[in-house]
């Protein structure tokens, strides 16, 4: 058994735990723990869970909160009881390909050899986007959603707008648990407080393979979104074609924004506020700014920064051109 500890973290998911756990103590580098933190589940998970475990040799500790907490809070508790020198993230309806944990550690200690071990650590892969049955929607989930990690790890402003890390891919080391621990309030995810610290503070590393099965099943705490450029620009036009103004579609698409982004953006504020106060880097209060403020101008000032990845470039640049062209028509 390796030094890699497990923090499986679950909630009502009775239905994926078992095939989740199969593949855990199927890896050809098998974890020294399993650290089961179950949200306060009203289903069967905490008892399923925990009699695999046991007929699996593997050590573990389970608790089951008395209740819920929320996943950022429940992971931050896995990754406290974990006692090994490595922790690897994990959800529970996903499914591990067998040597899933022996990629990662063999791609962390090469990082510990050329930074040494006190250097915070994320290591983290793509995976295979799949149905309820694991059926393939995609063979990459970054190519699906547009994402760029090997250029996007390294580019922290960037990072902190658009996470680019599947928590369930990733696997840290001891230096960045206690660096993340305890997380700061109201961060959007727990995957992205520690992508963006192990980038701003440490070293951020992307292994251009499919490890597992991201499973998609309508109850995914985040999940991947199907969503892309063609489908937003349909939903834009449409959007026109319903509105007897430029000015009334406008309003409407500004409000609609404000309500659905409003959330996201407090939390992003939240979070790079919070890497703020560890890095001292000025920079980043000034991204905050910029996010508070929003609208184009807003997303202008991300850009300048380096902070809107190409995608978003596209959006930004794409509504402004409809604009222009709606109102020089109604001229």
């Amino acid at each position: 058994m390796s030094g890699i500890s497990v923090a499986l973290c679950t909630y009502n998911g009775e239905k994926y735990i078992r095939e989740q756990i199969e593949s855990i103590i199927s890896q050809t580098l098998l974890p020294g723990e399993i650290i089961l933190c179950d949200d306060a589940s009203s289903d069967d998970t905490f008892i399923i869970a925990e009699s695999l475990l046991k007929e699996s040799g593997i050590p573990y500790k389970a608790v089951k909160n008395k209740e819920n907490i929320g996943y950022n809070k429940n992971f931050e508790q896995a990754l406290g009881l974990a006692s090994n020198d490595y922790i690897a993230l994990c959800d529970q309806d996903d499914v591990w390909f067998n040597n899933k944990l022996e990629v990662l550690y063999n791609a962390i200690k090469k990082q510990e050899e050329i930074h040494g071990m006190e250097c915070p650590i994320l290591v983290f892969s793509d995976a295979i986007v799949a149905n309820e049955a694991l059926e393939i929607i995609h063979p990459s989930y970054m190519r699906m959603q547009k994402l760029h990690p090997q250029k996007t790890a390294g580019k922290i402003y960037s990072l902190c707008i658009n996470n680019v890390v599947i928590g369930m891919t990733s696997l840290i080391n001891r230096s960045l648990a206690k660096l993340a621990l305890p997380f700061p309030e109201n961060i959007l995810n727990h995957d992205w407080w520690m992508a963006v610290l192990s980038s701003a503070k440490g070293k951020l590393v992307y292994i251009d393979e499919s490890l597992c099965y991201y499973r998609q099943h309508g109850k995914n705490v985040i999940g991947a979104n199907l969503y892309h450029d063609i489908g937003w620009a349909s939903y834009i036009i449409e959007r026109f074609k319903k509105r007897q103004s430029v000015a009334e579609y406008l309003k409407d698409l500004k409000y609609e924004l404000y309500m659905r982004y409003r959330p996201h953006m407090a939390k992003r504020v939240a979070h790079i506020e919070g890497l703020y106060k560890i890095t001292g880097d000025n920079k980043l209060l000034r991204l905050c700014d910029y996010l508070k403020k929003g609208g184009i101008s807003s997303a202008i000032g991300c850009m300048l920064m380096g902070a809107l990845p190409p995608t978003w470039q596209r959006k930004v640049f794409f509504l402004a051109s409809i604009v222009k062209k709606e109102l020089d028509n109604n001229k």
